[in-house]
């Protein structure tokens, strides 16, 4: 039956030209019950909506359909917390604590204005406005500036040889569209600057390196897994090219791509996904890093590099039991079978680059985030033991 007139009302600071737009139906086409449910259902999965309620009057052959969103009134002010924690019990102990605060519906076409800020092994801070290009434009602009200080372990053939402490800040403007709650494209360009000492071994007569540069990079990235912590289904999908080039310095613009893709299944109590990855770089190293759990079990984290990068890997996992609902959700029993490796595309091919892993895992959903125990193994290397606190995909 077609749509006459579509009232869209909102209780709260949200502006009903964004729900009407973001809710799919236009007067004059032809809308099922069905439909209108679904747009229903969109409104809400916003997630700053605490209900929505739908009306359809219908007299002849001409349909009404009324919706009223109220708004959450924590909507507007989110605060969310974050920890993870991740242990090798031997070199890579690793935790973080990280804030993230969202004031929302700032204008009439919903700006946000996003807030980051994290402590442990890596630190830093940022601020990013979000701002729609219209309400209910899936185009938008986003200005952003960035604080980070970390430490970076070099390796030489698997070995750890030494560690870099760095500091960075970058500003960076973003133009992106989104494709409702599933995909989002991003264009930007971003200007940092890092400064970088050699920390072990440490020597004082060796000054601190600073550098100059300017990236230009694009994204596309798809996201309909329905848990971060154990997917179960859908897809996520990240694709990014980089074009940087460094100020000072007479070396060509450095181009590096990436991507990886996850799809998530199940089937009864048994659960699990496929993983593939890779990327490469036009001189020097590829922008991903192997080793670590379900990188490479078994090997040291983050020591496999090169001008490219593949992997891929299996993951399954069964059901086993589940915790009471005030402590947490599933526990489950996996296993994981994995192969990759870098290597210099322009070489000659070598099976011997690529190396196969495995490990095997306790997973328990609990309050405070998935919780994996885990054994894994290199063929040929060494074998660890993993503690995580937090998702690991």
């Amino acid at each position: 039956m077609p749509l006459t007139r579509l009232a869209v009302e909102s209780e709260g600071e949200i502006n009903p030209r964004i729900l009407q737009a973001q809710s799919g139906l236009v007067e004059g086409q032809l809308v099922s019950q069905e439909e209108v449910l679904k747009a229903a259902a969109k409104l809400y999965g916003r997630g700053d909506v605490a209900r929505v309620e739908t009306e359809v009057v219908d007299a002849g052959e001409q349909r009404t359909v009324s919706i009223k969103a109220v708004e959450a009134p924590w909507a507007s002010n989110r605060l969310r917390v974050g920890l993870e924690l991740a242990s090798d019990f031997r070199d890579s102990n690793n935790f973080a604590l990280k804030l993230l605060h969202v004031r929302s519906n700032l204008n009439s076409w919903g700006g946000e204005l996003r807030s980051t800020a994290q402590i442990g092994n890596e630190r830093g801070y940022g601020v990013q406005f979000w701002q729609p290009l219209g309400a209910g434009n899936p185009w938008y602009i986003a200005p952003q500036l960035q604080y980070t200080s970390s430490a970076m372990d070099l390796f030489d053939k698997g070995r750890r040889s030494s560690r870099v402490a760095y500091n960075g800040q970058a500003a960076a403007l973003v133009l992106g569209r989104q494709f409702g709650t599933w995909g989002d494209l991003q264009f930007g360009i971003s200007r940092t600057e890092v400064k970088a000492k050699l920390a072990i071994p440490a020597d004082p007569t060796q000054p601190e390196s600073r550098a100059l540069g300017t990236t230009q990079f694009v994204q596309f990235r798809v996201d309909t897994l329905d848990s971060p912590g154990f997917p179960t289904r859908g897809t996520l999908l990240d694709a990014t090219w980089t074009r940087a080039l460094t100020t000072g310095t007479d070396d060509a613009a450095l181009g590096r791509s990436s991507i990886t893709a996850l799809k998530a299944f199940s089937s009864g109590n048994w659960a699990g996904h496929v993983y593939g990855e890779w990327a490469r770089a036009q001189r020097g190293e590829a922008p991903l890093n192997l080793g670590g759990f379900l990188r490479l079990s078994g090997t040291e984290f983050e020591s496999v590099s090169g001008r490219s990068i593949a992997l891929a890997r299996l993951v399954m996992a069964r059901r086993i039991g589940s915790l009471p609902s005030t402590l947490g959700g599933v526990v489950r029993a996996g296993f994981s079978l994995e192969m990759g490796g870098g290597f210099d595309q322009s070489d000659r091919w070598k099976a011997s680059k690529f190396t196969q892993a495995g490990s095997a895992f306790i997973s328990v959903d609990t309050r405070f985030g998935p919780v994996y125990m885990a054994s894994g193994a290199t063929k040929g290397g060494e074998s660890t033991f993993y503690l995580f606190l937090g998702p690991v995909w």
